[in-house]
């Protein structure tokens, strides 16, 4: 559902909701695990007390759903004839029981429904068009002579300026003795892993929130319940057309990735029990760089 709006002549205004639910998406599960337990493996999988196998046995299914719900804001502004923006914005949450991969509890996957892992709170995009005002035919050097033309006139400025929220993550267990099981725990949340605490690459989440769960419990922490850093990035670049003949045109083109050169963290370590936990040590995005190029056109 879109509503749409013009204020004026040069401004554009949409706003819509957006939703849509997977149903029978692939999946899979291992019917065979180990249900957590004191002992050996073996007599606590299915399939041994009946068969006597005692290796994973991997089911594929259409069995698994998502859903995804958002508010989009959509605004035009255009300038005269040399300057256009267009921004928008995203409000959403994606909702599934973990894509590609197996469940935590293989036998009750309703453990692992949460945020998609690519699920993105919020993104808000600005992108440009700007003909710089120099040149014939501009507000400036109007009357210039051709050589001098050729080299300040018909600039374009372009870019695109995004902003996203933070991927989410799950917190885990590196050592799953406790659950004495093939399959995978999760520790317990047992205070705020956000509070008093000043979220930097150094310590993004407190560990000393979680714990290890009882002997064969899966452990309380939701799945991906805390967020990672936002991502900044702007794109920028600048161009301009020769003219070599009629037919054939010459454009030159300088492009910067990540302008500001911000330094973007990625997600921390999220093993609670790890001696770096809650710690960065990655960047998500490359740091500034540029390209130079030439496209020949007819």
């Amino acid at each position: 559902m879109t509503v749409e709006h013009e204020f004026g002549s040069n401004l554009d205004v949409s706003l819509g909701y957006i939703g849509n639910v997977g149903r029978h998406l692939n999946g899979g599960f291992n019917v065979n695990s180990a249900v957590p337990g004191p002992g050996p493996l073996d007599p606590r999988r299915p399939l041994f007390n009946q068969f006597g196998i005692t290796q994973g046995i991997f089911d594929k299914c259409d069995c698994t759903s998502s859903n995804y719900n958002s508010l989009q804001v959509r605004a035009q502004e255009r300038l005269g004839t040399n300057y256009t923006l267009l921004a928008s914005f995203t409000y959403s949450k994606t909702m599934d029981f973990g894509e590609f991969g197996t469940p935590t509890d293989q036998y009750n996957a309703r453990l692992d429904y949460g945020p998609a892992s690519f699920d993105r709170e919020f993104v808000f995009t600005l992108a440009h068009t700007v003909y710089l005002p120099f040149g014939r035919g501009r507000r400036y050097l109007a009357s210039a002579s051709r050589m001098v033309d050729a080299v300040l006139g018909g600039w374009q400025f372009n870019g695109i300026t995004t902003v996203y929220g933070g991927l989410p993550f799950s917190p885990t267990l590196s050592n799953n003795a406790s659950l004495n099981s093939d399959m995978s725990l999760r520790p317990n949340q047992i205070g705020d892993p956000l509070k008093g605490i000043s979220q930097n690459r150094d310590l993004w989440f407190n560990p000393a929130a979680y714990a290890v769960p009882a002997p064969f419990l899966f452990g309380t922490a939701a799945n991906n319940s805390i967020r990672g850093p936002n991502l900044f990035t702007a794109d920028w670049s600048l161009s301009k057309e020769f003219a070599i003949t009629e037919r054939f045109r010459l454009q030159f083109r300088w492009e910067v990735f990540n302008a500001f050169n911000r330094t973007n963290l990625a997600l921390p370590v999220n093993a609670v029990d790890a001696g770096n936990a809650g710690q960065i040590t990655d960047i998500a995005v490359p740091m500034r760089n540029m390209q130079l190029g030439l496209r020949l056109g007819w």
